[in-house]
């Protein structure tokens, strides 16, 4: 299938072994690409040397921002007041952009205030994203927006599917597109193979893991089969990432490849 992931999310999988380890732990179980979170941990040529010398390719990295410190990273880019921050953490990201050779990043929308008017936000962060956009393009890297369901982030700016699809007509840019991730989209009380063939126009990247839990596929009651076919028969042409956590070590976790496309768990 032309839909088998090929991706992996290294903050994910593979976490038995120390970060810089997994771009060669991705390889040897037979992924071709990786992407992660964060990547200001470490230098961008590290990153990049670990990544080369693995044959990975890196689809999309995230921007680093935080709300405030201490607290779980989900970005800034709808918050007002945090414009200078949103901005600084972009320039900060050109060098890994480089170094990595990335397709995408994705920009995250941030946590809000309850009292702040949705127009003020949703102001802000068209603002801030068409920033990112234009910092990125010269680099011809584009700028991925996710949904991500209020159940676990809640007031999570960026909360649904079609707030994202609105977001990319009044961006008007050609450099921006959804992150499909079908467990955050099924966690917003939606079909997400549904969902995901009517939005396919506007998706650039899309992410799985299985409901409840956020576990790998055929642990939950997402129906894969079905999604893997609708994927293939679709013409969707861009990366399908694993970004989930596994239910036992990761090795063991990819037993569903075996199930799904005749594979075994390590290799593909």
């Amino acid at each position: 299938m032309a839909s088998k992931p090929s991706c992996v999310h290294l903050a994910y999988l593979f976490t038995e072994v120390p970060f810089l380890d997994r771009f060669r732990a991705a390889a040897d179980a037979g992924f071709t690409a990786v992407e992660f979170s964060d990547p200001r941990r470490f230098p961008a040529n590290e990153l990049a040397q670990h990544a080369g010398c693995a044959g990975l390719k890196v689809v999309q990295i995230t921007t680093s921002s935080f709300n405030s410190p201490g607290h779980k990273q989900v970005g800034l880019a709808a918050v007002p007041g945090r414009e200078d921050d949103f901005r600084e953490d972009c320039a900060a990201l050109i060098p890994y952009i480089k170094a990595l050779d990335v397709d995408w990043v994705h920009v995250m929308a941030g946590i809000v205030d309850a009292e702040a008017p949705f127009a003020t936000c949703y102001r802000t962060y068209l603002d801030n994203v068409s920033f990112s956009i234009d910092t990125f393009a010269p680099h011809e890297v584009g700028v991925l927006i996710e949904p991500i369901n209020n159940i676990d982030v809640p007031r999570y700016f960026m909360g649904d599917i079609a707030l994202a699809r609105k977001t990319l007509r009044d961006l008007r840019s050609e450099s921006s597109a959804v992150m499909f991730d079908v467990y955050h989209v099924a966690m917003q009380g939606l079909d997400p193979i549904v969902t995901l063939l009517d939005s396919l126009s506007d998706v650039g990247h899309v992410q799985i893991a299985d409901v409840p839990g956020r576990h790998e596929p055929l642990t939950g009651t997402l129906d894969f089969p079905r999604l893997f076919t609708a994927l293939d028969g679709s013409g969707y042409g861009g990366w399908v990432s694993c970004e989930y956590f596994p239910t036992c070590p990761t090795l063991e976790s990819l037993a569903w490849r075996g199930r799904l496309f005749g594979e075994s768990a390590i290799g593909c």
